[in-house]
């Protein structure tokens, strides 16, 4: 697990619509982590979820989650760098018991 801690990448969004009221394209966000931290961490990544409605607004955080072949659940955080679906995830340090 302390591979996938190291972690971080930068991906490109595109935001479904425009305007105020534009999302993020979650359901791709999930697909390039999932891709991603495989390639990585040499470790299989079943599954990456992600929240489904997600408004593009720079600074903005939102968490997913990554599910590895061993059924362990990796918590992703994400940080919008702009307005328009660019954003950086990186591995969450993991909190100790009782926390």
């Amino acid at each position: 697990m302390r591979a996938l801690a190291a972690v971080v990448a930068a991906l490109a969004l595109a935001a479904a619509g425009c305007g105020a009221k534009a999302e993020l394209d979650t359901s791709k966000l999930e697909d390039q982590m999932k891709e991603q931290l495989s390639k990585r961490t040499a470790i299989a990544i079943t599954s990456v979820k992600c929240p489904d409605a997600v408004k593009a607004k720079k600074g903005d955080r939102f968490t997913c989650t990554a599910t590895t072949a061993r059924n362990e659940h990796v918590t992703l955080e994400v940080t919008q760098d702009d307005g328009k679906g660019a954003v950086t995830w990186r591995i969450a340090r993991p909190r100790p018991a009782g926390d």
